[in-house]
């Protein structure tokens, strides 16, 4: 598992970043009656990916952001776009229906209900491992993978809303094409969250910085082309 620490910022990346990204390792701490709790929502994966972009991006790529993206929450939101849309866009095609359009999971209605529960769940586990100490029941139960688990699909929850950009919206654009291109997938995806945030693709140097991040972020195998194509795909979608 990397840990914040095992970071290497020696690029010149930006203060601000540099302190969201600890922001994101660290987690969210609170407190459970005498437990303190610390709500992880990263994985493995996550952090892999962040660690890359920080460490191969070159200081002139972050200059470049700035120049595009004068705002510091700007630049943050460019970042977390880069790495927040690389996933497996495969596992979300069985989902497509007869029409075409993907099926959508409305959960809107049942996250309070689910909240309680998973915070019930996790409450049982800390008052159950203050009485018997918690290395046997954390042994039997692999608790570590179960609260990873169970943080996640807290954050999924607490983080959905219908009128932003989540998961749901990015993945409908990555997929949208009968192509089935990884990397095509990733930077539709990248660039939809960018439109949403009202990104200005016709700056110049756009395009460069674009394709500097996805590489970093997903393979050295997208190609400006590439960049090209999607993005007057994502513009005129």
């Amino acid at each position: 598992m990397i840990k914040f620490e095992e970071i290497s910022f020696r690029y010149g990346v930006p203060p601000h970043v540099k302190a969201h990204i600890k922001k994101l390792f660290a987690g969210n701490r609170r407190e459970c009656g005498t437990t303190i709790i610390i709500e992880h929502f990263l994985t493995d994966y996550d952090k892999e990916t962040i660690k890359r972009i920080i460490e191969y991006t070159h200081i002139s790529e972050w200059e470049k952001l700035a120049k595009i993206l004068p705002n510091t929450a700007e630049q943050v939101r460019f970042f977390d776009a880069a790495w927040i849309t690389r996933i497996d866009y495969n596992q979300f095609r069985y989902r497509r229906g007869k029409a075409g359009e993907t099926l959508k999971i409305e959960i809107c209605g049942k996250q309070k209900e689910i909240e309680d529960k998973v915070q019930e769940l996790r409450e049982l586990i800390a008052g159950h491992n203050r009485l018997v100490g918690g290395a046997a029941f954390r042994a039997h139960l692999g608790t570590p993978g179960l609260e990873e688990a169970l943080n996640g699909l807290l954050w999924e929850i607490r983080t959905y809303d219908k009128t932003q950009v989540h998961a749901e919206s990015f993945v409908c654009a990555a997929i949208k094409s009968r192509e089935k291109s990884p990397k095509r997938e990733y930077l539709r995806a990248f660039l939809f969250v960018l439109k949403q945030n009202a990104f200005p693709f016709e700056k110049r140097g756009t395009e460069s910085l674009i394709l500097a991040f996805a590489r970093q972020s997903y393979s050295e195998d997208i190609t400006r082309d590439d960049v090209k194509d999607i993005i007057k795909e994502v513009k005129s979608g």
